[in-house]
């Protein structure tokens, strides 16, 4: 089935509820985690616009207001709350390069022309040659310039692999999308955990907030780490779910558990939220336990996490970018 015939299917199964009834309107998501906001977060949001436009990332003032709206400024801004300012505008830059990456990448008009331009952006992202009539490839470069200046060369491995596994995790999106969208849930969880972009996210965090896992400590730390990974990355599928369904892109988890329910998103969607809400009680409990018996890397990396979770949940009800 085409994304379109996928759309237009699960369309013609739409429950009659009018848009203000509860199961259309109920996104309410549970979160047991404390609300942060960076001190400088204007500053943050208006030098987040002004390095997209800079770098050619957007083109023309609408553009510019459209990626201004989407508030990525804020995100980060509520996801690292105490941070200096200059690593939260770099992790706001990095976010903005990502966010406008999958944007592009989902016009693409094959799997592999998808798969040859990651690599491409990739190369310039770890430090290689990028193509400088590119936006992106050259945003990629001035990020990889800039981490270089405030980064050990340790980090610098990590945060390369950890990009890496993103980019191969897009590209069996991007099949994926070609062939009508996941198989079944089972199969989606696990690659929408890493293209959610989480993981890359957590590494700026702990650079920002100084923090240092050994690994001990992070082999502690992965499963609530996976654990907040899940939890944005779900909250993302509930919030979009209709403009994906619009768009007919298939790679969501409401549209996916409504395969399973006959087409009825009333039903998909409230399964979603109860999975959202059981998950974020788990996050609570391990944090509470890191909390008691954690070193201190531990339970500050705890606390970043929490950050994550609620900052992007705060975050959902004011962006642009998932209004459509």
């Amino acid at each position: 089935m085409t994304h379109s015939a996928h759309a237009a299917a699960l369309c013609s199964r739409r429950s009659s509820s009018s848009p203000s009834s509860p199961a259309r309107s109920n996104k309410a998501l549970h979160c047991p985690f404390v609300s942060g906001l960076h001190a400088e977060v204007d500053a943050i949001q208006a030098h987040v616009v002004a390095w997209a436009v800079a770098l050619g990332l957007v083109d023309g003032e609408r553009a510019a207001h459209r990626l201004d709206a989407s508030k990525v400024g804020w995100l980060l801004a509520r996801a690292n709350p105490e941070a200096p300012r200059s690593f939260v505008e770099l992790a706001a830059d990095w976010t903005t390069f990502f966010c406008l990456l999958d944007d592009r990448i989902e016009q693409f008009p094959t799997p592999d022309s998808v798969a040859s331009y990651l690599d491409e952006v990739l190369r310039a992202l770890t430090g290689g040659p990028a193509d400088p009539g590119d936006s992106i490839q050259h945003a990629a470069r001035d990020l990889h310039r800039r981490f270089q200046l405030v980064a050990e060369r340790r980090w610098m491995a990590r945060f390369a692999r950890k990009n890496r596994e993103l980019f191969e995790a897009f590209k069996v999106e991007a099949h994926a999308r070609a062939s009508g969208g996941m198989g079944d849930v089972r199969s989606y969880l696990p690659l929408r955990e890493v293209t959610v972009g989480i993981w890359v996210e957590l590494e700026i965090s702990e650079l920002g907030a100084g923090i240092e896992l050994c690994p001990e400590e992070r082999a502690e730390t992965i499963d609530m780490a996976r654990m907040a990974c899940n939890l944005v990355g779900w909250a993302n599928d509930i919030f979009t779910y209709e403009k994906e369904l619009a768009a007919g892109d298939p790679n969501n988890l409401v549209l996916l558990l409504a395969r399973s329910d006959g087409g009825d998103l009333d039903a998909a969607l409230q399964r979603a939220v109860r999975m959202h809400d059981r998950e974020a009680n788990s996050l609570a409990l391990r944090i509470g336990e890191a909390s008691g018996v954690g070193s201190e890397a531990v339970r500050r990396f705890a606390s970043v996490l929490g950050h994550w979770v609620k900052g992007h949940l705060d975050w959902a009800h004011e962006t642009g970018r998932y209004a459509g």
